[in-house]
């Protein structure tokens, strides 16, 4: 029998300045529920709960439960999907009309199942190109466009979600063609397509393709001709007219391909009218947040590039974010992160049969440390800038996006979840209010949290976000030892103080 909780409470949580996080809501779902696992925001229309059950006749059942923003329950649908796919990605619509799962098989096989949220489900089915490495997914209307590799080789597909058909895209013949994270833009009809051409760094030219929901191009691709010795490594569009846009991401000034700051070029009728460059090295705050082994490293960086002549040559591993327009200003927000390594012994048999044990460094993930938030003027002057603490007690083995932002009035809520803990940062003004701390708990009186696992954090609609993960909670009240493991979702609200 399936046990829900659904808890309805108020639990303030004190931000030291501009706002105050509230968990209203908590829905419960143990274990072996059919739903808990995965979760989709579907905006005002709720959320989908999602995650696989029973196995049989060599197909596999896959639980689709639709939650209201009050949490509870609206649809429940189930799909056959055969056993042996998995889930590759869940994509939202930016417009919240839709979730579309796609599943693929040992052969490459795959199949597409969109839910919408009046309950309706359809599903397409098909093959992929044989051994096919996805990379990204993004969603455009009714297109699913798809980023990956291929025999070492870089491939962008566009597939119908209605049909299972797909197509390549961009056959481009050049091979040093690389293609980077792409950006779905539903209030244009586009998904823009970064892309650079050249053997190494310092010979690359930077590009930027305009597709629509066929794949089709709309306009002539974007060539972002930047300064001699700045190499753009990503770039966030944001349009101001149907010919003149925004151009802003991070660069190297050398040949690691690491970040060494933010570009900002002002693009109008096809032609770049002004670039401007921001070192991080110029910010403020960017050495303190990391550890000291980590400050350290980067001084000797910092010094031996000085004495080549390179100034501020801070370079970092950034994962940036779309910019977007506030107060008629531009604002970037990048999360730093380094790779971290474990020891690992392993034992070796020699010609005499003697064993000796030896120890390798392991890669154990990313650490994120800290993010840095800057606002640039319609002309690239930098305006602003703050860097406050991450340290996200998860370290995840691929690069992503852990900070979900609100613009609420004059205010930037930036608000991500580690551990048992929601953090947040809020930006009024020019100044930076400091980050809290605080626990996502049970509801029950008595209840601890003795475990949490990896957390997610959502935007969801209105000042409201979602998060949810595993928790392991013992209630000090009950008799016995007993703990409960449950997949949580609490419902946040994030709120502004005069």
């Amino acid at each position: 029998m399936l046990k829900k909780f659904l808890f309805l409470f108020l639990l303030g949580c004190s931000v030291q300045s501009f706002a105050q996080v509230k968990q209203v809501a908590r829905l419960e779902l143990e274990e072996n529920d059919d739903e808990s696992g995965n979760v989709s925001v579907l905006g005002n229309h709720g959320f989908l709960a999602h995650a696989w059950g029973a196995k049989s006749d060599g197909m596999q059942d896959y639980h689709l439960v639709h939650y209201s923003s009050d949490l509870k329950v609206l649809h429940r649908e189930q799909v056959k999907v055969p056993k042996r796919f998995s889930l590759q990605q869940d994509v939202v619509s930016p417009d919240y009309s839709k979730v579309t799962l796609l599943f693929t098989g040992p052969k490459d096989d795959f199949m597409v199942v969109t839910y919408f949220p009046d309950g309706k489900v359809i599903k397409s089915e098909g093959r992929l190109p044989v051994g096919i490495y996805i990379r990204q997914v993004v969603i455009l209307e009714n297109s699913l466009f798809i980023r990956g590799v291929l025999k070492r080789k870089p491939m962008l597909l566009n597939l119908d979600i209605r049909t299972g058909n797909f197509a390549e895209l961009q056959k481009l013949t050049d091979k040093t063609l690389t293609y980077y994270d792409m950006e779905s833009m539903p209030e244009n009809n586009l998904v823009i397509v970064p892309y650079t051409l050249g053997k190494k760094i310092t010979e690359e030219r930077f590009f930027l393709s305009f597709l629509d929901e066929k794949g089709e191009k709309k306009f002539e691709d974007f060539h972002v001709k930047s300064d001699p010795g700045k190499y753009p490594l990503n770039g966030s569009v944001t349009f101001l007219s149907s010919d003149h846009f925004i151009v802003v991401g991070s660069f190297s000034n050398d040949a690691d391909r690491l970040a060494s700051g933010i570009y900002m070029a002002d693009v109008q009728k096809g032609k770049i009218k002004h670039i401007k460059y921001h070192l991080f090295a110029d910010m403020k705050n960017f050495f303190t947040y990391l550890s000291k082994n980590q400050q350290a490293r980067v001084e000797k960086k910092v010094e031996r590039k000085s004495k080549k002549g390179k100034e501020n040559a801070l370079d970092v591993l950034i994962t940036s974010h779309p910019v977007f327009e506030h107060e008629g200003n531009y604002v970037y927000i990048g999360e730093v992160y380094f790779p971290t390594y474990r020891q690992e012994a392993y034992t070796t048999t020699g010609a005499n049969g003697a064993m000796t044990t030896s120890y390798r460094s392991v890669f154990d993930g990313y650490q994120y440390s800290h993010a840095v938030i800057t606002a640039m003027s319609p002309s690239g002057e930098k305006l602003w800038d703050h860097c406050f603490s991450m340290w996200l007690f998860h370290k995840p083995y691929k690069p992503k996006k852990n900070i979900r932002v609100l613009i609420n009035g004059d205010e930037i809520q930036m608000l991500f979840s580690t551990g048992s803990s929601v953090n947040s940062a809020v930006v009024k003004g020019k100044q930076m209010s400091e980050k809290n701390y605080d626990r996502i708990e049970g509801m029950n009186e008595g209840d601890k949290t003795r475990w949490t696992g990896v957390t997610q954090t959502e935007y969801w609609y209105d000042n409201y976000f979602l998060t949810y993960g595993w928790q392991k909670i013992k209630n000090t009240e009950e008799k016995g030892s007993k703990r409960r493991k449950v997949f949580f979702v609490s419902k946040l609200q994030f709120q502004s103080k005069e």
